[in-house]
């Protein structure tokens, strides 16, 4: 079985809810070397999403997820980009869209960079407030 390669670092991610009041969040650890399609399918447990919607990353300009028969597709396998190969700085942001119908946008903030810690199991939620929305909910204004 082909294994990653153990990551350098730990990125510390703060995860909102945008355009719902009041806020709802998530903090996690992750692997810097996390690929996306392991973060993407984190961020739907984290929220009780189900992945049976479109869903996409907006990083530097550029847009990444799973293409699908007959819809939407992508440049990149996001089995095979790892979030440490856009080179994050503390405080930088990217995004994550769910379902785009309903238009659930996540906005993930990279708040550290720490030292792996060969004690804990990695991904873990360290914090967080309020249920997410349901999966069959038609957006914010309707949350």
């Amino acid at each position: 079985m082909n294994r990653d390669p153990q990551p350098s670092f730990t990125y510390q991610l703060r995860v909102v809810l945008r355009d719902v009041s009041p806020l709802f969040w998530r903090r996690l650890l992750v692997p810097s070397n996390i690929d996306l399609a392991r973060l993407s399918r984190i961020l739907q447990i984290l929220f009780s999403w189900g992945g049976e919607h479109l869903h996409c990353f907006h990083i530097h300009g550029m847009d990444y997820g799973i293409a699908y028969a007959s819809g939407i597709r992508f440049d990149n396998d996001p089995c095979q980009v790892r979030l440490s190969d856009f080179h994050l700085h503390r405080r930088e942001r990217f995004l994550y869209q769910y379902d785009f119908t309903a238009g659930w946008d996540l906005e993930i903030r990279l708040e550290n960079i720490l030292p792996v810690d060969p004690a804990r199991s990695y991904p873990v939620c360290i914090g967080g407030k309020r249920a997410g929305p349901p999966e069959h909910c038609v957006g914010a204004w309707a949350y």
